[in-house]
């Protein structure tokens, strides 16, 4: 039996033939993009004016101005804005919590998460921790509501810092090129045929931008799936691909 990706390979070569210029090929990851390029040369046996293919994530960062700032800046400009809300914590002791904060801003964004409801909510349910009838709360206490009452504040602080630089973290660049997408009404793409090949998992900031492609550019979602367990509605190893199949129209 063919393996996925050289079925993929075999069908988009029989559809366009060896001049695939005006194709672009988006994946989940750079091994895929690899394997499916040289999958794509071997099938073609000569000489083929090749698609360009990237990650989705790749070709989502091409699209924004907005440059990613490497780890060591962050972790440098997020201790600025720790300093600034007037934290007490040493450069070296704040390195582990400000690895941990933003690997959280980053999937908050990536997941377009509606960042001042969360806040809120988190503020509310840490607040609810802490308190008891009858009971003050603790210096401990009330430093751990501190810490999270911080935790939103910092994650304003942050992205106004980067934005106002032109610079942001992966989530934040995806987040804004997705809404950007969503709101402008008249953007538009320069790709021509687009395949979307081979994702089991997707992120809403990704979500949105595949749904926007399929909308506005002659996109096709190829997925890596079981027809026997997709058409099943009682088989749970395809209940994402049911999902994103009636979400995407594909």
């Amino acid at each position: 039996m063919k393996k996925f990706l050289e079925r993929t390979a075999e069908q988009i070569l029989a559809k366009h033939g060896r001049n695939l210029s005006n194709v672009l090929v988006l994946m989940p990851n750079q091994r895929s993009c690899t394997y499916f390029k040289n999958e794509l040369n071997r099938q073609a046996e000569q000489t083929v004016f090749a698609p360009e293919i990237l990650t989705l994530t790749d070709w989502m960062l091409a699209q924004s101005q907005l440059v990613v700032a490497d780890n060591i800046e962050l972790v440098r400009e997020l201790y600025a804005c720790h300093k600034e809300i007037g934290g007490a914590q040493t450069l070296d002791e704040f390195m582990g919590t400000a690895n941990v904060m933003l690997n959280d801003f980053n999937e908050l964004d990536m997941q377009l998460t509606d960042a001042k409801s969360f806040f809120k909510n988190l503020n509310m349910l840490q607040s609810m921790k802490i308190y008891e009838p009858g009971e003050s709360p603790t210096e401990y206490k009330l430093q751990y509501k501190k810490f999270w009452e911080d935790f939103g504040k910092m994650y304003y602080l942050l992205r106004d810092k980067l934005l106002a630089a032109g610079k942001g973290y992966v989530g934040l660049v995806l987040r804004e090129v997705a809404e950007k997408l969503v709101r402008d009404k008249e953007a538009t793409s320069k790709a021509g045929i687009v395949y979307l090949i081979g994702f089991s998992h997707l992120n809403k900031s990704e979500e949105a931008v595949i749904t926007w492609l399929l909308n506005h550019t002659a996109a096709e979602v190829i997925w890596d799936a079981d027809n026997y367990y997709v058409r099943d509605e009682m088989k749970e190893a395809g209940s994402f691909f049911r999902e994103y199949k009636n979400k995407l129209r594909t």
